[in-house]
């Protein structure tokens, strides 16, 4: 039986994860459109779900914010491969850039090695890293399941995505847009003090605005390879709304790689949950959230996997043996480690 893991991420700062296509927004706009003109300016979507809602007239498609399961396995993987790294460089025994790669995005090449051999399944099988996450040039199965997640509304809600205990943290104003311009000082000539500050300054000066004509002109006649020349402009990028919940759903195979497979995972996701950084925009202080996860085997015995102390989240090892065992198994593997067993498995 596997262990679930109901996760949820309360945004506390604006969440764009950028999504692909070319869409546009103006002032008056709720939601971007494909549409251009009536003073709409390019907006980069955050990435939704397409869900299907029945209805009298047959299913109507929505869309839902998300955060896309590749994006927390991604983040696991680090936080939990950086453990390991980290004590390896402690040991004086560093990685080398294969074992790097593999324990930061899970391959070192784009094709998959040798996977004739059975030896090394079994011994990645009960390795914590390898058992866990998989991958590696052999492609190792990983024993995860990674839920995307997705906004707490009442669409996830009937649509049986998200359990019904969440109800009360249902979202209806999910998404917004934020509009922010670029300014060219030396164009503007705003800096008083441009003159003495750039060498060859009316020269330089007449040489841009000459590039950036004829790029205009370029682009407005489709020639080919145009492209625009000047660093003024005016975007949009659409977000999820701080304070929405979102809900994901991570499995991992209860006995696949002993306690220490849970205790690596479990110390990951409190790794995760005090980090608070995902996707974009992060240094503008996007991406940030709090977490609660609630454990078990079955959904009769769900429990806390969490304690936050201040901005410090820790796995809940107090009064609960399973977890105490797990972490305590997953360092012990650690002051254990031994870096040339694991450049073997990823190699």
């Amino acid at each position: 039986m596997n262990y679930i893991f109901d996760t949820v991420f309360k945004l506390t700062s604006p969440l764009h994860i950028s999504a692909p296509g070319e869409w546009y927004i103006g002032p008056s706009d709720r939601f971007p459109t494909t549409q251009q003109g009536n003073g709409r300016f390019p907006v980069t979507r955050t990435q939704h779900m397409p869900l299907a809602i029945p209805g009298n007239d047959g299913p109507r498609r929505i869309m839902i914010p998300q955060i896309p399961a590749n994006t927390i396995r991604g983040d696991i993987r680090r936080k939990m491969g950086n453990q390991i790294l980290d004590r390896l460089a402690k040991k004086g025994t560093p990685a080398d850039l294969g074992l790097f790669h593999v324990l930061t995005c899970g391959a070192r090449a784009a094709v998959p090695g040798n996977r004739e051999e059975v030896a090394p399944f079994v011994e990645a099988a009960v390795d914590p890293y390898f058992g866990t996450c998989g991958g590696g040039p052999r492609w190792f199965p990983s024993r995860l399941v990674i839920g995307t997640a997705m906004v707490i509304s009442q669409e996830t809600l009937e649509a049986d995505i998200v359990p019904d205990r969440y109800a009360s943290l249902t979202s209806n104003l999910q998404t917004g847009t934020t509009f922010f311009r670029r300014v060219d000082d030396a164009f503007s000539m705003s800096d008083p003090n441009i003159l003495s500050r750039v060498e060859n300054f009316q020269e330089s000066m007449t040489e841009w605005q000459a590039a950036i004509g004829s790029a205009k002109k370029a682009k407005a006649a489709g020639e080919e390879g145009a492209k625009k020349e000047s660093l003024t402009g005016f975007n949009a990028m659409e977000f999820v709304s701080p304070g929405t919940h979102l809900y994901a759903r991570l499995e991992l195979e209860a006995d696949a790689c002993g306690p220490a497979g849970l205790g690596a995972f479990a110390t990951s996701l409190a790794q995760m949950a005090t980090t608070q950084r995902i996707g974009g925009w992060s240094r503008n202080g996007f991406g940030r959230f709090v977490t609660s996860i609630q454990f078990g085997r079955s959904r009769s015995e769900m429990r806390p996997l969490l304690i936050k102390n201040g901005d410090e989240y820790s796995v809940s090892t107090s009064g609960d043996s399973e977890l105490a065992d797990a972490v305590a198994a997953w360092q012990d593997y650690l002051a254990n480690i031994d870096r040339d067993t694991l450049v073997t498995l990823a190699s």
